[in-house]
């Protein structure tokens, strides 16, 4: 990890990027069910999104 509190930040942020482009995928209406049935995928769904904090990326 980053020692600089601005670098973890940033990094929170394209950790949460990662994880919120498949998981959009996955959930849409077109999107196959056996998608969300993927272990991989599926253990996307609970992570928190759109404005909740990511503070346990930073320690917090």
């Amino acid at each position: 990890m980053p020692r600089s509190k601005t670098k973890r930040e940033r990094l929170a942020q394209v950790f949460r990027q990662d994880a919120l482009t498949p998981r959009r995928a996955a959930w849409t209406t077109d999107a196959p069910a056996r998608i969300r049935e993927i272990e991989a995928v599926a253990l996307l769904w609970p992570w928190p999104c759109c404005g909740r904090s990511f503070a346990w990326l930073r320690g917090g």
